[in-house]
C-alpha cells in the first residue's frame, strides 16, 4: 500500500493543484494495481530528490512535488519539471495530474 502526495505549482495561470492517494483506501481500490504498476516502473524510491534543469526559457513550466510513503516506511520525494522529469515518470505523473484539484487561495 503506498500513500501519495502530489503537488503540481505554476503554468501560465500559478496555480496549485494537489492529490492526495491512499491505495488502501476503498476509492482506489480498483485503481491500486495500476498505480502500484506505474511507481514500481518508474523506479520512484531510487529517484535522486531533485530532478532540475536551467532551461531559461522554461519559465512558465509545471514544477512537481511527489511524496511517497510505502507500508514499510520507505518515504521519498521528488521534485522535477515539465522540462526535467525523466521519461520513467511520464505515465504515473500523467495520472497524478488527473487526480489533482486546484487549491483554493483564501479571501
Amino acid at each position: 500500500k503506498l500513500k501519495i502526495h502530489f503537488e503540481q505549482k505554476g503554468g501560465l495561470a500559478g496555480i496549485t493543484s494537489v492529490a492526495e492517494i491512499d491505495t488502501s483506501h476503498p476509492s482506489f481500490s480498483g485503481e491500486a494495481h495500476e498505480i502500484q504498476s506505474m511507481v514500481n516502473s518508474s523506479k520512484f524510491f531510487s529517484l535522486p530528490p531533485k530532478i532540475t534543469t536551467k532551461d531559461a526559457a522554461a519559465r512558465d513550466h509545471f514544477t512537481y512535488t511527489i511524496t511517497m510513503e510505502s507500508d514499510d516506511g520507505q518515504k521519498h520525494t521528488v521534485e522535477t519539471s515539465d522540462v526535467s522529469k525523466p521519461l520513467e515518470l511520464n505515465s504515473l505523473i500523467s495520472y497524478l495530474r488527473k487526480k489533482a484539484e486546484p487549491v483554493r487561495k483564501k479571501p
